[in-house]
């Protein structure tokens, strides 16, 4: 009887992991499945000291700004910086919504 039990309880633990492991896999590729695409990346030259927030604002649109935010730090290995310094060459990425 105590067997039983044991066994049980060690597959619902097993099904809440895998589930959880799923659900989280899902969260992190849910641009995959949103219609969101990079098109290109184009290399944009910055004069002035410049924000993360303004560059979103002028080549995304809204529904890609999180991405688009999330891509120009990941090309351009930027940290959590939200200021990029003037005289800055970025790699940007061109995004287009289905």
């Amino acid at each position: 009887m105590l067997r039983k039990n044991i066994k049980r309880l060690f597959l619902y633990i097993l099904i809440i992991i895998v589930s959880f492991i799923v659900m989280t896999a899902l969260y992190f590729n849910r641009y995959k499945f949103d219609g969101i695409n990079i098109v290109k990346y184009v290399r944009v030259n910055l004069e002035d000291e410049t924000s993360l927030d303004e560059l979103a604002r002028k080549y995304s649109t809204e529904e890609s700004r999180i991405k688009f935010v999330s891509e120009i730090k990941r090309i351009n290995n930027l940290n959590s910086s939200e200021y990029i310094p003037g005289n800055s060459t970025l790699i940007i990425p061109i995004i287009e919504s289905e």
